[in-house]
């Protein structure tokens, strides 16, 4: 009952989108899980105490979290970096060093210039 008063409707979300969602949302989960649970295996290895390993199966707030999105945008599952987005960020970083590196030549140009009159 407070949980239709706090969320705005929602018709259902048809199987195969549902399924769609989340198979990618806990995709995006694992991957996201794997540096925790790195921590927590070198952690055992180690003789540390470790609690139970991390988890990518969500709870009932992340359930809920998930279920409002597919119902608001059934493609609002959170998405995993890829080789390409990795290789675009590394051209952005490229051109913008290059870029500033070509403003120090100017401003190197410039101090010579003024330096002799």
């Amino acid at each position: 009952q407070q949980l239709q008063a706090a969320t705005p409707p929602c018709q259902g979300v048809p199987a195969e989108v549902r399924s769609n969602f989340i198979t990618n949302e806990l995709r995006a989960r694992r991957f996201f899980l794997l540096p925790s649970l790195i921590t927590w295996e070198d952690t055992r290895r180690c003789g540390g105490r470790a609690e139970s390993p991390p988890s990518h199966i969500p709870n009932d707030d992340e359930l809920l979290d998930m279920w409002r999105r597919a119902c608001n945008d059934p493609d609002s599952w959170t998405r995993v970096p890829v080789a390409a987005d990795c290789r675009a960020a590394q051209g952005k970083q490229a051109s913008f060093e290059a870029a500033w590196s070509s403003l120090q030549d100017s401003v190197e140009e410039e101090q010579k210039i003024a330096a002799h009159y």
